[in-house]
């Protein structure tokens, strides 16, 4: 298994500076064995919104999306992944959008 920890940049930040964090994040995964369980958490900023997006996004996601919410579908997709917390249901102050390799 491995744990990749992140902090994106602020939605105030210039688009530039999340293409290169997502281009970082990408390396990162990059190292991980194939077959091997990659997680990636942290503070993605993005708000993903409220009803599920095809296998990407559970039900339980909160909030309006915002600007930053199409980069991260984007990313999810290259990589294969999901954005887990979606698919349970918990108290709002304890979500955050972590995301798994499918």
């Amino acid at each position: 298994m491995n744990i990749i920890q992140i902090y994106a940049p602020t939605n105030h930040k210039a688009d530039e500076q999340v293409e290169e964090f997502y281009v970082s994040v990408a390396e990162a995964t990059k190292i991980t064995t194939k077959g091997e369980i990659a997680i990636v958490l942290g503070d993605l900023n993005p708000r993903i919104g409220e009803g599920s997006d095809g296998e990407l996004i559970g039900r339980y996601g909160l909030s309006v999306k915002n600007e930053r919410n199409e980069r991260l579908m984007q990313f999810c997709t290259e990589q294969n992944f999901i954005v887990a917390n979606t698919f349970f249901k918990l108290r709002p102050r304890h979500t955050r959008e972590n995301i798994i390799r499918n």
